[in-house]
């Protein structure tokens, strides 16, 4: 297995969507490439959480365009 390696920023702007969406769920795609014994995130893609409104706090779910 390898070690996932988040830089600060990425995990900066992963707060700050948090942060943005709470109190409910908040989603995005993470894209990057291995590389020896590390899984590199390089790139960050936020998404809207399908789920429905009422449910957004405590669920979330992507939509199947979101993730082709």
């Amino acid at each position: 297995m390898n070690d996932l390696v988040l830089p600060a920023e990425l995990a900066r702007a992963i707060e700050r969507e948090g942060s943005a969406a709470y109190p409910n769920e908040c989603c995005g795609i993470l894209y990057g490439r291995d590389v020896g014994n590390e899984r590199r995130v390089e790139r960050l893609e936020p998404v809207t959480n399908t789920y429905a409104a009422d449910e957004q706090y405590h669920r979330f779910s992507i939509g199947p365009k979101d993730l082709m």
